[in-house]
């Protein structure tokens, strides 16, 4: 009879562990996904500056107070910006899926 007791403890000492850290992994996704969508969020607001600072470069450049280099470099810094933003969101995708797999749910892949 003891060593039911002892087995029917281990088992729910593991069961218990086995809940607190899935409660844990879930509040850690959560948690990533919102400052991930804080970040995206901010970052939306970057992008969008840059892409107003090139039409501004090219309005500059039309009126010849510039050269087309300075047009070229505003294009640039869109672009990595949009790269960062990109990467973002590829980052609220995978904590969504770890999320999911974190709550018990699986995914297909086809």
């Amino acid at each position: 009879l003891e060593k039911s007791r002892a087995d029917f403890d281990a088992a729910v000492f593991s069961y218990n562990t086995l809940l607190l850290n899935a409660s844990k992994e879930v509040g850690d996704q959560i948690t990533i996904i919102l400052t991930v969508i804080s970040q995206n969020t901010l970052q939306e607001e970057i992008v969008e500056k840059n892409r107003r600072s090139v039409q501004l470069e090219r309005d500059r450049y039309q009126n010849g107070v510039t050269d087309y280099l300075k047009v070229i470099e505003a294009n640039i810094k869109v672009f990595n910006q949009s790269i960062t933003q990109i990467n973002l969101q590829n980052d609220r995708y995978q904590s969504s899926l770890r999320l999911i797999r974190a709550l018990g749910g699986g995914y297909c892949n086809g």
